[in-house]
């Protein structure tokens, strides 16, 4: 937390302690056990999770600060459903690109998307909460790949157009409920319909072939090498693997980032 300065240097003694829990928003450790045990996560089968609870709670925290500092209108539900379809083309353009359009485009139909760098102990991608009854989709750049961060941008959106609002969804691979496969069908059906993979064909696998094919979908060459590599379609690594954009939090612009 000091590192991505979300609170001051914080000294080991009891002011270092008044400066963490003030981040919480509570008055002592006691208070932020109750606070957090109440939080609406959706089907957690186990008060054991894969992800470290004060990680978790560190990272949604700041999502909930960023939030109230941003103003968007009144959430509209059929807004954002059509710019989540007119958003599919942008996986085209260079990540920080198409992704600064997705977010400004999200932000008028009343939905805040915000990039908030993980933290050690953080086992997800992204997670939607809510702030009253403004939606927050809140995203990492944990597996450094385009594709798998646009991917959680869909499956996010997913949560918020389908899912109970009272709730907050975080993804984690070994928590598997309902609601993330669901999640996850969306996404993968609103950037790549079923049927139009029917015509592909694995014996004409290239760069030039993969591009092209995905120029036809109207997306991104490496949205369509993750999804047939993903189906088993294409084997993982070997040349195709040129498609794949690698991103990280310094090559990024920072115009996306919620610091």
């Amino acid at each position: 937390m000091r590192k991505l300065n979300w609170v001051t240097d914080a000294e080991k003694d009891v002011n270092g302690l008044r400066k963490v829990v003030d981040f919480f928003g509570v008055a002592s450790p006691e208070q932020f056990n109750q606070v957090w045990n109440q939080l609406p996560i959706a089907a957690r089968q186990s008060p054991i999770y894969q992800s470290n609870q004060g990680a978790v709670a560190a990272w949604l925290r700041v999502g909930q600060k960023k939030a109230v500092q941003i103003e968007v209108p009144a959430f509209q539900p059929k807004a954002f459903s059509q710019c989540i379809t007119a958003i599919r083309p942008l996986t085209k353009l260079p990540f920080s690109q198409g992704m600064r359009q997705a977010i400004d485009m999200c932000k008028k139909a009343g939905v805040i998307v915000l990039f908030i760098h993980e933290v050690p102990g953080m086992r997800f991608n992204g997670a939607v909460q809510w702030i009253g009854n403004k939606p927050v989709m809140q995203l990492t750049l944990r597996n450094k790949r385009a594709d798998g961060v646009w991917f959680s941008f869909f499956h996010e959106a997913a949560h918020i157009i389908l899912h109970p609002k009272n709730s907050i969804f975080i993804e984690e691979p070994d928590n598997r409920n309902k609601f993330e496969d669901e999640a996850d069908h969306f996404a993968q059906d609103t950037l790549i319909e079923p049927s139009a993979l029917s015509s592909f064909d694995k014996s004409k696998a290239s760069s030039a072939y993969v591009r092209s094919f995905a120029e036809n979908l109207n997306i991104g060459a490496d949205i369509l090498y993750g999804r047939l590599t993903s189906d088993g379609v294409l084997p993982h690594g070997g040349p195709l693997n040129t498609l794949i954009h690698r991103i990280n939090w310094t090559t990024i612009d920072q115009s996306i980032v919620s610091h």
